[in-house]
């Protein structure tokens, strides 16, 4: 019988594949510049490649990471809209 911590990485790795596959690439790219060091990335550039985000990526600040580019582009959206004659 799997472990309750188990059964919740198990969940927690679902959620950030989905999360992975909704988002764009630069996205993604933005967060590994904003959240991991150039210097580690660019020692292992294999291992920190887009294709094994789901390696690297942590849920939780990247979840905080998307919400925040997500609201910044509202506002930015909403700035234009509102500049528009």
């Amino acid at each position: 019988m799997a472990s309750r911590s188990s059964n919740t990485a198990d969940s927690s790795s679902k959620v950030l594949a989905k999360l992975l596959k909704a988002v764009d690439e630069e996205t993604i790219r933005a967060y590994k510049a904003r959240h991991i060091a150039s210097a580690i990335w660019r020692a292992a550039p294999d291992h920190f490649a887009i294709s094994n985000a789901h390696r690297w990526v942590q849920l939780e600040p990247f979840l905080d990471f998307v919400e925040k580019k997500g609201s910044t582009a509202e506002t930015q959206n909403t700035k234009t809209q509102s500049s528009t004659p």
